[in-house]
């Protein structure tokens, strides 16, 4: 079945977050992956985190990455 995709009007309009987890331990600790897309400007970003984060905390990963 076809399904259009969404026209994204702003910024921040349809994000996606996702959390990776189970890897390795790094040499900074980290375990998990925070993956945050923002659809309308194309961004995705890949951020490394010791636990797993709640929403306020990976949106404010997310925020200090940029």
């Amino acid at each position: 079945m076809y399904i259009p995709l969404l026209l994204l009007n702003k910024p921040k309009e349809l994000d996606s977050m996702d959390f990776l987890g189970g890897f390795p331990t790094t040499n900074g600790g980290n375990v998990y992956a925070v993956v945050v897309l923002d659809l309308f400007n194309k961004m995705e970003a890949m951020i490394p985190h010791k636990t797993n984060a709640t929403m306020q905390q990976a949106t404010q990963l997310f925020i200090d990455k940029i």
